[in-house]
């Protein structure tokens, strides 16, 4: 959920006074509202509306969820050396000891067949760990469509209220408001001036675009460190 702010200066705070700083708190506040809250409402909303028109939830949830178990057992490098290993090492072993017991004389299909029933035990089990986890979904997706024209109505009118907070924003613009291109980013520009690391709009506005700079370096960085592993 989206941390609530509070759009006011602190008791005794002379910038009180300023018209400029007033318009633009203003205007954060329903950047705020606008791109924050009703967003967030919105989103909640669709995704509400979008479960409630899935069909045979139920039947999808559990084939994307043993699926994705059988998917991520198999990218694992210890499981696949563990698998390759484990069905030659059954493959010679039982040639050697007791061939009655091999699938296939040839060791390179008894492999296969091996692996093949490691697979089939692989989508057991992830039938058997996605029950629980799919009637929980299904009561989800009942409770959903419960509400679905009423959530459909719901976002019908957050929808509206954005549109009309936005048609205020544009408004505000020409008297000191936030810029269109940092609607999104209201809430943390209101804090830069509240807090006074930032004295106006420019100040915030810099402030802004060096936290963002610094946030997608230190993203860019992670990300070459997550590929060197």
């Amino acid at each position: 959920m989206i941390e609530s702010r509070e759009f006011v200066f602190d008791d005794g705070d002379p910038r009180q006074e300023n018209p400029l700083l007033q318009t633009l708190r203003t205007s954060c506040m329903l950047c705020y509202c606008a791109r924050e809250e009703q967003a967030e409402k919105v989103r909640e909303l669709e995704d509400r509306i979008a479960l409630a028109e899935q069909p045979h939830a139920g039947l999808v949830f559990i084939v994307n969820s043993i699926f994705a178990f059988v998917k991520e057992a198999l990218q694992n490098p210890l499981f696949e050396v563990c698998v390759i290993f484990g069905g030659l090492g059954y493959s010679v072993f039982t040639r050697i000891l007791n061939p009655s017991l091999m699938l296939h004389k040839n060791i390179l299909l008894n492999m296969v067949f091996t692996v093949g029933i490691i697979c089939i035990a692989l989508l057991l089990i992830g039938l058997l760990k996605s029950i629980v986890p799919a009637l929980q979904y299904c009561k989800e997706v009942k409770a959903c469509k419960s509400t679905y024209a009423e959530d459909q109505k719901k976002a019908t009118i957050a929808q509206y209220v954005i549109e009309a907070v936005e048609d205020q924003l544009k408004e505000l613009i020409k008297d000191g408001g936030v810029p269109e291109k940092y609607w999104d980013w209201g809430g943390e520009i209101w804090d830069y001036i509240q807090s006074k690391q930032a004295d106006n709009l420019k100040e915030a506005l810099e402030l802004l675009e060096s936290d963002i700079y610094q946030a997608q370096m230190q993203l860019a960085a992670q990300g070459k460190l997550n590929q060197n592993f």
